[in-house]
């Protein structure tokens, strides 16, 4: 909006408006919104929601209506709670009332909410709660504003919001998506992503950069949001389309990598550049396809680097066995195109056969690309494919299949495959041995630090980590012994705390405090081996429980209920866990 129509419609207002003198820049005018942003949240959207607004600028000179999934039995504090927050005036939502410009509208306890030539509509949410309100509400603006609408999903568990923003889209307007590594619930995020529609899959922080770039953006015979994408970087888009076709965030890959491969893909279909390759994604899905599978491929085979699998077979499993807690040793391999896994549960059958150990095995093969898994699951190799494998574990382990061969059955049901990305899905648990060779090296610093704390909350205490020989545990060396660092295995000695970014799925950070503590706390460790009931958990709490805090008989903080910012602050100086303190 420019200075002179924001002062007209400030003219143009009645005295009793809500345009104050000297508070132009604010926006906050009798005047109906140049766009309406929808914004859908619900487990961790208290936080979320914080962070957004304290971060958003306030000369937009738009609307925002926040829906969350609330209990009708209380009444909602959001309105206090994000007046802290942002300068923008913050109402709950009355009957009736009209939508302004520059103002935050937070819906009430107990409704469901639409909107009809620019006022809003409540109704009294039913006893059978079938209807999903952020999907409800989202339909409406797209149905009155069109193009003036923009949707931005923050966290929560479930998908409400992932129809809604279709037909948002369907009508010309925005979506923009938190990204799942910011989200402590990724339920919303992911479906919002999965439907393919998405414009901007950013972390929580970036949002109001986001927004504030797409609102300032003058249409030009085409709507706004083409114009935003037109404008964003051609490699952004590139992996913004990857993102919304296969759910797999290359915005933590290495970014050498990626350009690498995706100059390769651009040289054998004879794109002249980025962005004719660009438009040819948008119109081609198998190439897209192919791009995804380029970016994905690891070099594997059976056995690689032999003398680290030498060291694994006489040194390491031997002693893992022997220590096995229960009667199963429990195995990670990831990613996974097979080779791997293979080798090692030959390597593991054997030992157990050749000492006639009564202990089972199960290994967990995993990899974000399907087609990957689909291939490994069958185990059929040809003979050069075999060409590290000795001649006896060949005899003991193959299958003659025409012209190739096939792992046996009896190893095979001892792998199971599974399709995993070890960025956004949580990790197995109670393992004694995770095998991820040469994946990290295609990380960011930031992601390999994330899969590096994952897998030790994987690990069983004293399991093992066995990386690629170009990989280190660089930030987490307390929390592992090195068994060899020539052949980079390493023994887990104590848990990692994990913070918010590195893991959001495994529930709010208040709950991961406690559940993922150091070595030694007996009850820590017993927590540590259900990740999904603290999911579970903490969704629950979030939605049902009011505000405040629990606390031990000595008055120490040991869980946090929603947001604490009203009832005290943290003083400088040295800190306490005492809620009197």
């Amino acid at each position: 909006m420019d200075k002179n129509s924001e002062n007209r419609a400030c003219e143009n207002s009645q005295p009793d408006s809500d345009c104050l003198p000297g508070h132009s820049e604010l926006a906050v005018c009798d005047q109906e919104p140049s766009l309406v942003v929808a914004i859908g949240a619900s487990a961790g959207g208290v936080e979320a929601l914080e962070t957004l607004f304290a971060l958003m600028p306030v000369d937009l000179g738009i609307t925002f209506v926040v829906v969350q999934h609330l209990s009708a039995e209380h009444e909602s504090l959001m309105p206090q709670i994000l007046s802290r927050k942002t300068d923008l005036p913050v109402k709950a939502i009355e009957h009736d009332s009209r939508l302004l410009a520059g103002h935050v509208y937070v819906l009430p306890s107990g409704h469901n909410l639409q909107v009809h030539q620019g006022k809003f509509v409540l109704s009294k949410l039913s006893g059978e709660r079938n209807v999903l309100p952020i999907d409800f509400f989202f339909d409406s603006v797209a149905t009155e504003y069109g193009v003036r609408a923009v949707a931005i999903v923050l966290s929560g568990t479930g998908t409400d919001g992932s129809e809604g923003v279709k037909r948002i889209r369907q009508r010309g307007g925005m979506v923009i998506v938190q990204n799942e590594q910011s989200a402590k619930f990724n339920g919303m995020p992911r479906a919002a992503i999965g439907t393919g529609v998405v414009d901007a899959i950013v972390s929580l922080e970036e949002i109001p950069d986001t927004l504030a770039t797409y609102v300032r953006i003058e249409p030009v015979e085409t709507s706004r949001r083409i114009q935003f994408l037109a404008d964003q970087d051609v490699d952004h888009q590139i992996r913004l389309l990857l993102h919304n076709r296969f759910q797999i965030d290359f915005e933590l890959y290495k970014t050498s990598m990626t350009d690498r491969r995706t100059r390769r893909r651009m040289e054998l279909v004879g794109a002249a550049d980025k962005e004719a390759y660009f438009n040819r994604l948008v119109e081609d899905s198998e190439e897209l396809q192919e791009l995804c599978s380029d970016l994905l491929i690891g070099v594997t085979e059976f056995f690689r680097d032999p003398e680290a699998f030498a060291e694994l077979r006489n040194r390491v499993l031997p002693d893992l066995i022997d220590e096995v807690p229960g009667n199963e040793l429990r195995i990670w391999v990831c990613p996974c195109s097979g080779e791997e896994a293979y080798s090692i549960a030959m390597l593991v059958d054997q030992l157990l056969k050749n000492n006639n150990l009564a202990v089972d095995f199960k290994i967990f093969a995993t990899d974000v690309n399907q087609k990957v898994i689909d291939f490994a699951s069958q185990g059929i190799y040809t003979e050069l494919q075999l060409e590290n494998v000795g001649s006896d574990l060949f005899e003991a382990y193959f299958d003659k299949a025409g012209d190739q061969f096939q792992i046996n059955r009896d190893l095979r049901k001892k792998v199971v495959f599974a399709k995993h990305d070890v960025l956004q899905d949580a990790p197995f648990t109670k393992l004694d041995l995770i095998c991820c060779r040469n994946l990290l090296i295609y990380f960011k610093p930031e992601a390999q630090r994330k899969t590096l704390s994952l897998f030790n909350f994987g690990l069983r205490n004293e399991g093992v980590l066995f990386l690629g020989p170009s990989e280190s545990i660089t930030g987490l060396e307390s929390k592992f012994e090195s068994l060899s660092d020539k052949n980079n295995i390493h023994k887990k000695v104590s848990a990692v705390r994990i913070s918010q970014f590195e893991h959001g799925r495994l529930g709010r950070k208040s709950t991961s405090s406690l559940l993922i503590a150091d070595a030694g706390n007996p009850s820590a460790q017993r927590d540590e081996e259900d990740p999904g009931l603290a999911r579970t958990y903490d969704s629950l709490l979030e939605q049902f429980v009011p505000n405040g805090f629990l606390v031990d008989d000595k008055g120490r903080i040991l869980h946090i209920f929603g947001s604490a910012s009203a009832y005290f602050r943290v003083n400088s100086g040295r800190t306490s866990d005492r809620i009197m303190d």
